[in-house]
């Protein structure tokens, strides 16, 4: 019988963390009255990369909001727009994907450049050919063609933030 009663204790005690967990995270649902954000992107070099439908590899990512006057940066990582929409789980969600782009970015320029470094300074230096540093050139290649579809995934993510916050925007 004791046994019966402190099972009963326990799931009572889970139940109840349980619910308040679930309560929070419907508070967060709910529609808030903050200003609707608007992201734009600007391209600044056009070119089409094959296959993956992007037309631009350099973007300035801005936004503006209603009592802002004009638009401002949205930072290198996102980090001037993200006081706006921190109480968003997903537009938090699509910031994260935004600032692990960013840093993915300038990663693989940094494998890319002293590998090409390499290459350049060992043909010029000992009169080799360049084509004896296929495998070099290959390895490099992976970093910079995900450093070209990169900024694609970043203006997405930026502008999916923006719509899921704006969702919960009241009228």
């Amino acid at each position: 019988m004791q046994y019966a009663r402190n099972f009963m204790k326990r799931i009572g005690v889970i139940m109840s963390i349980i619910f308040s967990l679930s309560l929070g995270q419907l508070c967060a649902q709910f529609e808030t009255t903050a200003e609707r954000i608007q992201v734009e992107s600007l391209s600044f070099r056009q070119y089409n990369v094959g296959g993956t439908g992007t037309s631009g590899m350099f973007y300035y990512h801005t936004f503006s909001t209603e009592s802002l006057e004009g638009s401002r940066w949205v930072g290198a990582y996102g980090g001037r727009m993200r006081p706006y929409v921190v109480d968003n789980p997903e537009s938090k969600k699509y910031m994260n994907r935004f600032r692990t782009m960013a840093i993915t970015k300038q990663l693989c320029l940094g494998v890319t450049l002293p590998i090409i470094g390499y290459i350049a300074y060992d043909s010029f230096t000992n009169d080799t050919p360049i084509t004896d540093h296929i495998g070099l050139m290959l390895a490099a290649s992976v970093p910079i063609t995900v450093a070209i579809l990169i900024p694609y995934g970043k203006k997405r993510s930026l502008s999916k933030a923006a719509e899921a916050f704006n969702k919960t925007v009241l009228e």
